[in-house]
């Protein structure tokens, strides 16, 4: 019997790829401490990203055993599916990270109730995978993938809406639930719409792929919506700042009330001015932080809504998933 040769390892690609994902991740990890592309640093890895990935796509495409072969994204459906995968996990894992990271920064809690509120989420979707993996047999893909989207952005409205200085517990693992359940529907179908028509010698090409795509999303988009955290709090300071001026009366109204508050406690002499308005500072900062956290969900919803028209360029079919991508037997 002969013996099937191995492809090897194309140690190029595999470079170029490690350096160009690396330097992107180094990027927007460092970016927001660092001033962006104020620093010379940061204009560094912009550029060896820039260089590592699109070195990458041109050595992968004329190396004779590229370590992976790009022809995948050929099939349609694959690079729909990476692309709603991508969204996907882009979304959970950055709100799975802007949630804890509001619940002990504003409120706040311990981690260990950070968690807590993470956690009914992930029941939620360890119910929802069976449903809805028995779901496409009978429904359309597309609609399943439209319909989990679609719960997706609502619960991240949702989140955006009922996020203030004193949310209950209750209320914050409401809104994780729905947004975990949106989640529910997404796995399965995306999972079987990207390798519907995919051949079968490409399965392991396209396995490596589909994870690379699911992995880097997450990690930057978690990146992302922690420095937008730190950019839309100083926005929000900036634009509230104009109120907090003696010339505006609601303002002088209240630290007058803070004030007299003091002086009933016991506070004596011009100290109390000073305190009342490091007090109001206090309050200033932490409804920034507030409707950052708010603007992080609205832009993710956002995100969420766009891709529900891509679901329509799948085909209409209702099909069993895969066990996994090296097996074949898609019923139609």
């Amino acid at each position: 019997m002969r013996k099937k040769k191995s492809r090897g390892i194309d140690y190029i690609g595999l470079s170029l790829i490690t350096i160009g994902l690396g330097c992107l991740q180094i990027m927007v990890d460092r970016g927001e401490d660092d001033d962006w592309f104020g620093s010379n640093f940061i204009r560094l890895m912009a550029l060896l990203a820039f260089l590592g990935i699109f070195g990458a796509i041109g050595w992968l495409l004329i190396a004779k055993k590229p370590i992976v072969n790009l022809m995948v994204f050929k099939d349609w459906h694959f690079s729909i599916g990476c692309l709603l995968n991508a969204a996907g996990f882009g979304i959970v894992y950055a709100s799975a990270v802007v949630i804890p990271q509001f619940t002990q920064q504003v409120l706040p809690y311990t981690p260990t109730w950070a968690g807590l509120v993470l956690s009914p989420g992930g029941i939620a979707l360890m119910v929802l995978i069976p449903i809805v993996t028995a779901l496409v047999e009978v429904v359309q893909t597309r609609y399943v993938i439209a319909f989990g989207f679609l719960v997706l952005g609502f619960g991240l409205i949702f989140g955006s809406i009922i996020i203030t200085p004193d949310v209950d517990f209750r209320t914050l693992v409401m809104a994780r639930t729905i947004q975990s359940a949106g989640f529910g529907f997404l796995l399965v179908p995306i999972n079987t719409v990207a390798f519907l028509t995919l051949p079968r010698e490409l399965n392991n090409d396209g396995a490596a792929l589909f994870a690379m795509f699911r992995n880097v999303s997450g990690a930057i988009a978690i990146s992302l919506a922690t420095a937008a955290v730190t950019e839309r709090t100083q926005v929000h300071q900036s634009y509230l700042a104009q109120w907090t001026t003696p010339l505006h009366q609601p303002f002088e109204t209240l630290i007058a009330t803070y004030e007299q508050t003091l002086r009933a406690m016991g506070r004596a002499g011009i100290a109390v001015r000073d305190e009342a308005v490091g007090h109001i500072y206090q309050v200033f900062r932490v409804q920034a932080q507030v409707l950052a956290y708010a603007d992080i969900f609205m832009y993710a919803a956002i995100i969420a809504f766009i891709m529900i028209p891509l679901c329509f360029l799948v085909a209409p079919i209702r099909c069993p998933p895969k066990p996994s991508p090296h097996h074949a037997g898609v019923r139609h």
